[in-house]
């Protein structure tokens, strides 16, 4: 929505939602960025993927997931697992690949357990507030 229609529902000037927005990106609070459709663009395979990893190895892995281009959300977790990623791909050859031939041979990666996500009903990027 347009910094003119903020100000008018919040009841203040424009200039005052102007100047916030601005400071909310300038302290990194908001970050402005394109969010991509993966299916879109060919990557048509979304996976969930459970690992359990070494206590002495979790960093290495993790840098190894940052790093993957396939990989968009890494996270450590309570629970069966100690890491969580979401990772998508443009089929299932190439999921497997990087199950087998690239977490497969990471040092210290235990265990792991994949989940395909055949359709995904809702994926927002909005988070609010309240």
């Amino acid at each position: 929505m347009s910094f003119v229609e903020m100000a008018d529902r919040l009841g203040v000037a424009e200039a005052t939602v102007r100047r916030k927005f601005y400071r909310l990106v300038s302290d990194g609070i908001v970050r402005i960025t394109a969010v991509t459709d993966a299916a879109a663009v060919g990557f048509r395979t979304a996976a969930f993927i459970g690992l359990k990893v070494r206590p002495d190895a979790v960093a290495g892995v993790v840098d190894f997931c940052q790093a993957s281009d396939n990989v968009r959300y890494v996270a450590a977790s309570t629970g069966p697992y100690d890491l969580v990623i979401e990772a998508v791909f443009r089929d299932n050859e190439e999921l497997t690949r990087f199950i087998l031939h690239e977490l497969g041979r990471l040092e210290g990666v235990i265990d792991s357990h994949t989940s395909i996500l055949p359709q995904i009903f809702k994926q927002s990027h909005e988070w609010r507030c309240v």
